[in-house]
């Protein structure tokens, strides 16, 4: 029993180094809606992600709550979504989401 890899990436070329190791690749960022159509055409056809990894993606985001939001629909289940983050903080921090 193996698995199946859909990678999504906003740079190509990085996107192109890790392109052979999935099933499916789509160049684009995760807070794009062509992106997040493409991610709901594929679910639908296929299902639900088990797992979801955000590397180094979720400090990049205007909104993550509202991109949360999207991803939790994508997951199954018993899926599990892990992000993985470096971010450093200091003072107050706004997010600017409408």
């Amino acid at each position: 029993m193996g698995c199946q890899v859909t990678g999504v990436g906003a740079d190509s070329q990085q996107a192109e180094i890790a392109g052979d190791k999935c099933h499916e690749l789509i160049i684009g960022r995760i807070d794009s809606i062509d992106t997040q159509k493409r991610l709901d055409h594929l679910v639908s056809e296929q299902g639900k992600f088990d797992v979801v990894l955000m590397s180094q993606v979720i400090e990049h985001l205007a909104c993550p709550e509202e991109i949360l939001a999207i991803i939790h629909r994508w997951i199954g289940l018993q899926g599990a979504l892990v992000i993985s983050t470096v971010i450093l903080l200091t003072g107050a921090v706004e997010l600017n989401c409408s």
